[in-house]
């Protein structure tokens, strides 16, 4: 699979957590689009160690910070808050599209290999 351009990352961020009619991010979960999400990640902390996300499988049903119901086994991500255990923050992909989106991660450079 080639490296999706600019464009392409662009659109499927939109598509991960826009036009879902009245459910909550189904889409995000496709792979295309955990792909520009993950393209997104590395970009975003390529410019600041503050964006340290890591993505996880959920093993059980549960709400992301935003209150999206993130079912087991979707991928969702989170950002450690703290040393305790689950002390994190958690998102769901949908947010997170939406979070990289208008952060215009699209637009940043890939980072250095």
């Amino acid at each position: 699979m080639s490296m999706p351009t600019n464009e392409q990352i662009k659109n499927s961020l939109w598509n991960a957590f826009a036009n879902n009619g009245l459910t909550l991010f189904p889409k995000a979960q496709k792979e295309d689009l955990l792909v520009a999400i993950q393209i997104g990640l590395s970009r975003i902390r390529e410019t600041s160690k503050f964006y340290a996300w890591d993505s996880s499988c959920a093993n059980k049903d549960h709400k992301c910070k935003r209150g999206c119901i993130i079912r087991e086994g979707d991928i969702y991500f989170k950002y450690i808050t703290g040393i305790g255990w689950g002390q994190y923050l958690k998102i769901c992909a949908g947010c997170m599209a939406m979070i990289l989106y208008y952060m215009k991660a699209y637009e940043l450079p890939d980072p250095k290999l």
